[in-house]
């Protein structure tokens, strides 16, 4: 009668211990699938870790998991007060920025050093900063990819509207990419660019306000190539403008246009 009993009060403790391992099996499942409601995306994009923070937010590293994407890890500024519907902008670095250590990009004087450092304030917008590696010659070549980090961006997060933006090279892909998805970005402010080949689709940027910055300086990438756009796109009846920072080089430009209150461009990229 004892071993009877001792049996059945191991059998119901064994009974009781599985009911809690499925119980809390389910809850996890159930957990996870809230947190990250695409299990497709969890293929592709890998969980952040936090690697700077601000007073104003944090700027997160995130490593991609597809071996057929030109892009394989970004970072991401997130607000510390975020709300609904906040807009996304979108920073091309620049070819110094290129390679697989994300300090390289907030090294440079441009806006990720300028996140990272907090020196900008509140930025009331999520900026996703994605990085080129070494054997991709520029960010035209890896649009495709750039486009579907974005469409994974908007849909992660309440998202309102996009706008793009970059320097350099970043400049000269923020040209090339709102040509090729003029109706992805409310906005484009390229930096230092270069817009050579872009006067055949000036109607591209018939709907689109750009604003375009250069130093009047500027021996890498010539300004006349942007101040051209920015003309034949004003007579084609667009909303295009460009500010040209007198006696600027190349490298001066993201200071001058970021920091200056009264340009106030990420005021101006935000604006709905």
């Amino acid at each position: 009668m004892k071993k009877k009993s001792l049996l059945f009060v191991i059998l119901s403790v064994i009974t009781v211990l599985l009911i809690v391992s499925l119980c809390s099996l389910t809850t996890c499942k159930r957990a996870d699938e809230n947190q990250n409601p695409s299990s497709e995306s969890n293929k592709i994009y890998a969980s952040g870790t936090t690697m700077l923070e601000t007073p104003y937010g944090s700027l997160d590293f995130f490593k991609t998991q597809s071996e057929t994407s030109d892009i394989r890890q970004y970072l991401m500024y997130i607000p510390k007060n975020t709300s609904a519907n906040m807009p996304l902008i979108v920073y091309l670095h620049g070819g110094s920025g290129k390679g697989d250590d994300p300090n390289l990009i907030t090294s440079a004087d441009d806006l990720p050093k300028y996140l990272s450092e907090g020196t900008l304030g509140e930025v009331k917008a999520y900026v996703l900063i994605p990085q080129l590696p070494t054997n991709i010659k520029g960010w035209k070549n890896a649009e495709k990819s750039l486009i579907t980090l974005i469409d994974y961006i908007v849909s992660s997060y309440d998202i309102s509207d996009v706008s793009l933006t970059g320097h350099s090279m970043g400049g000269t892909g923020t040209w090339a990419i709102a040509a090729d998805y003029p109706e992805r970005f409310s906005k484009i402010a390229p930096l230092s660019g270069s817009a050579y080949g872009l006067t055949d689709e000036i109607d591209k940027f018939i709907n689109i306000p750009v604003w375009a910055f250069v130093g009047s300086a500027d021996t890498i990438i010539p300004p006349e190539s942007s101040k051209n756009l920015v003309e034949e796109i004003t007579k084609a009846g667009g909303n295009a403008k460009i500010t040209i920072f007198d006696g600027a080089d190349h490298f001066s430009v993201p200071n001058l246009a970021f920091s200056d209150n009264d340009i106030n461009l990420i005021g101006w990229l935000i604006k709905k």
